[in-house]
């Protein structure tokens, strides 16, 4: 019977893999908890800007709606 070779990700071989283990088995505490808290920063700041992103757009859809309704209104009134 065959062994079945591993499949791995594109751009990933075993020998990619095996560094990282390597590099998580060989993190010290204080390295570890810097690098988690690093990460929580960085999706922090990401979600943040999404957030003033959508906000933006929301609002201009929300001004747009309204500029619309006040044409109308005036449409109305002069016909």
């Amino acid at each position: 019977m065959k062994t079945k070779k591993p499949a791995f990700p594109p751009g990933w071989d075993e020998e990619r893999i095996l560094a990282v283990i390597a590099h998580y088995e060989n993190q010290t505490d204080d390295e570890r908890a810097a690098e988690i808290e690093a990460a929580i920063q960085a999706e922090r700041r990401t979600t943040s800007k999404k957030n003033v992103a959508n906000g933006a757009v929301v609002q201009r859809k929300s001004d747009s709606a309204k500029a619309r309704s006040s044409r109308a209104k005036r449409k109305r009134r002069t016909s």
